[in-house]
């Protein structure tokens, strides 16, 4: 077996055993630094789970799924981008014509995440849809400094198994073994 292969094993290894988490006083005394790290991750998906759970909202107060709300913000956009620049073709080619598919993708994808990443439920896979969105955000232009760590976020969701730790993956998992949304 190679390094790289052997490498790859023993990561493989270490996240199926972030699953053998427990809540109980005597394992949480035991293993400190694993309970430390459980609660932050879980902290920051409830963070990720805020943050889709406003945009979800934005967007639905907003009426982006029934209005040009989203059209207008787009050409508001291209309007300030180099002609040429991928961003800008994105928008003209891909965004503008579409808007209203998007609209409500976007509304009903951010819904989907911040219920999921809020009751643990299918968490890497609207995680995947999360991070799909936000690199979508960063093609049509809309990159920032907040939206780094939200990509991050995402990888590390897909990663680690926090629905285990709260949440109903875990049982979904029992009980519907092939299921790829609670893997």
């Amino acid at each position: 077996m190679s390094t790289s292969s052997s490498e790859y094993q023993d990561t493989i290894q270490s996240l199926r055993e972030m699953r053998k988490f427990n809540w109980s006083k005597e394992y949480r005394q035991q293993h400190k630094l694993k309970t430390a790290g459980v609660i932050t991750l879980l902290t920051g998906r409830y963070l990720y789970a805020l943050m889709f759970t406003y945009a979800f909202t934005f967007k639905l107060t907003h009426k982006w799924m029934w209005t040009d709300a989203l059209q207008k913000h787009y050409k508001q956009r291209l309007s300030e981008l180099p002609k040429t620049s991928f961003h800008a073709k994105y928008l003209r080619y891909f965004a503008i014509p579409l808007y209203m598919p998007i609209a409500w993708f976007v509304t009903i994808g951010q819904a989907s995440i911040a219920a999921s990443t809020l009751t643990g439920t299918a968490v890497r896979a609207n995680a995947a849809m999360g991070l799909f969105m936000l690199l979508n955000f960063v093609a049509g232009g809309y990159g920032n400094k907040t939206i780094g760590p939200f990509v991050f976020y995402s990888l590390v969701l897909m990663a680690f198994p926090t629905s285990d730790w709260v949440g109903f993956d875990k049982e979904l998992r029992k009980r519907y073994p092939n299921a790829i949304w609670f893997k």
